[in-house]
């Protein structure tokens, strides 16, 4: 903006500067000095239009209207004060509520599970219905985990898990947890560890371990 009003007024400076030349030349032809001098200015026009085509020309009508329209919107703004503040509140109620939405979007959605590899994983249900339309999906039997173990070679590993609501005997009386039935190498697969202890391997297929998680401990 100072660049284009020092501009403006070098502009003003050399028509003027024009127009006295022309001025002195009309004196020397006859003319009075008043008539000479609208004869200059009528020859070069109005120069406040011809400054204001050369801001259009150099490009900064946008950026005027812009403080214009901002100017405008603070008067317009003070002048209202409860208008004011119920336009803040209901901006920042609104900010906030996306803020949180995109939030839990991000971290149910676009974050990846902390696994390692977790790009890797894939999850497997049985469909009723044919392929590609609206069916019911429920866990795979263990016969069709055994056939895709089988035949699945493009899988590294391949386990099965099945979560329930169960009543859970505690200290403070009995209440409902959730308990996950998994084959045995399902820590395996998934590359994780225990922070305390140990995990179910292969030969505990069938004995009675469990696993609790820090919660649960």
């Amino acid at each position: 903006m100072l660049g284009w009003y020092t501009r403006r007024n070098q502009l003003l400076e050399e028509f003027e500067t024009h127009i006295e030349i022309e001025m002195q030349e009309n004196i020397e032809a006859g003319m009075s000095p008043e008539d000479a001098r609208h004869a200059g200015m009528r020859k070069f026009g109005n120069l406040l239009l011809a400054a204001e085509d050369s801001r259009r020309i150099w490009g900064y009508v946008w950026l005027e209207r812009m403080v214009q329209d901002i100017r405008y919107a603070v008067r317009t703004l003070r002048g209202a004060p409860a208008y004011t503040a119920t336009l803040l509140c209901t901006l920042v109620l609104g900010l906030g509520c996306v803020t949180t939405m995109l939030a839990i979007v991000d971290s149910i959605l676009m974050r990846p599970v902390a696994l390692p590899h977790s790009e890797q994983l894939v999850q497997m249900y049985g469909q009723d219905g044919p392929s590609g339309t609206y069916a019911e999906q429920h866990a795979l039997s263990y016969a069709a985990i055994d056939e895709l173990r089988r035949s699945a070679h493009s899988f590294a590993g391949l386990s099965a898990y099945n979560s329930m609501a169960h009543p859970v005997a505690a200290s403070d009386g009995t209440r409902i947890g959730l308990l996950t039935e998994i084959s045995p190498d399902f820590f395996q697969t998934l590359g994780v560890s225990a922070a305390l202890g140990r995990i179910i391997g292969p030969d505990d297929a069938k004995a009675p371990v469990v696993v609790v998680n820090h919660e649960f401990w």
